[in-house]
């Protein structure tokens, strides 16, 4: 059964966590567990990259078994996202509470209002753990209790109802940081403000925990949520700027017209049909004096990854390490035109040249 096989892999994770630097191909995972075909061949290769996620987590590997035995069966695949999906340190950090927590409720508001959202913005925008690299801790449970009465039936009322909610309990804090670390959205509330970055943190997680997909928005200064087309600005202390996207010279920036960046990965001079490959690759957009990351997703056609992106520098990156090597990173610039397509290529061969 898929219980005695989760039992299985726990089981012999605790000799191979000793050696955490040493990744099993699929074919040595199997044929050293035979048990778990079936459970594999589920998971196709999402379960081979959660095991070695795994491994990846070195002590804290325990935490993070006991949650996929908790979890209900019916969230696993969204449970086994969330794994692949961490950073290794916050692989380290994070507890199966707080895991178990932030599925549990993500999942409770999955059907909250009328628009179905595909499973790619739900994980990225609404389960996701980590906003904006603050430790991997509690907080949607609590936010979910607190705004019950923010809740409306749609989530244009909802994102309405919370942002003047935001006014009401925020006040900017400029030229301080009341943090040690990176705040956490309950940090943010329990102190009733931040800096710019604290309060569009905080928005995001006020907005996940309602059920609506949501990020920072470029440079950090606002927050965004999607309607269920596209995503729209969201500025804490200014609810009358709802959605407007000429509230000022930086939002001008942010929301100019867009271009397209596609993109091919080659390996050994030819386009590679790995596909998955994309999962390695990152994109920063210059703004500031800073690249700054940008979560946004592309899709394939013809072998080809295409990007929407709004006009301006950006960097595109790709990063691969072999067994018990270096990192080797990529990074390739370019600028993007309104309403014209970059074409560029990066090679996925180690080492980069």
């Amino acid at each position: 059964s898929e219980s005695d096989s989760l039992q299985s892999i726990i089981a012999n994770l605790e000799g191979k966590s000793r050696d955490a630097g040493r990744k099993e191909n699929e074919l040595t995972w199997r044929a050293m567990n035979p048990e778990l075909t079936d459970l594999c061949n589920r998971f196709d290769s999402t379960w081979t990259t959660v095991a070695e996620a795994l491994n990846d987590a070195r002590g804290n590997w325990q935490e993070l078994a006991h949650a996929v035995e908790e979890a209900d069966t019916v969230y696993l695949d969204d449970l086994l996202w969330l794994l692949e999906d961490m950073s290794q340190k916050d692989r380290w950090e994070i507890s199966s509470d707080v895991l178990l927590e932030h599925l549990k409720y993500a999942e409770m508001t999955r059907d909250y209002y009328k628009v179905t959202f595909p499973d790619s913005i739900f994980r990225h925008f609404v389960l996701s753990v980590i906003i904006d690299r603050e430790p991997p801790l509690a907080w949607r449970k609590s936010l979910f209790d607190q705004l019950h009465s923010v809740k409306k039936k749609s989530i244009k009322k909802t994102a309405r109802t919370l942002n003047r909610w935001l006014t009401d309990h925020f006040v900017e804090i400029k030229d301080r940081n009341p943090f040690g670390h990176r705040a956490t959205p309950i940090e943010v509330i329990k102190i009733g403000g931040g800096d710019k970055r604290d309060l569009a943190l905080a928005t995001v997680g006020c907005l996940r925990a309602l059920g609506i997909p949501s990020r920072m928005a470029l440079g950090n200064r606002w927050a965004e949520w999607h309607d269920g087309t596209d995503f729209i600005p969201i500025y804490p202390l200014e609810p009358e700027r709802l959605g407007d996207v000429g509230k000022d010279a930086d939002a001008e920036k942010v929301y100019r017209e867009e271009g397209t960046i596609a993109l091919t990965f080659m390996e050994s001079d030819t386009i590679t049909t790995r596909m998955e490959f994309e999962k390695h690759f990152t994109l920063g957009r210059w703004e500031d004096g800073f690249y700054w990351p940008d979560g946004r997703e592309g899709s394939y056609q013809d072998r080809t990854y295409y990007l929407a992106v709004e006009s301006g520098d950006w960097l595109l990156m790709v990063g691969q390490r072999k067994k018990k090597e270096a990192t080797f990173i990529q990074a390739i610039p370019v600028t993007v035109i309104p309403n014209d397509t970059v074409s560029t290529s990066i090679s996925i061969d180690l080492p980069f040249e």
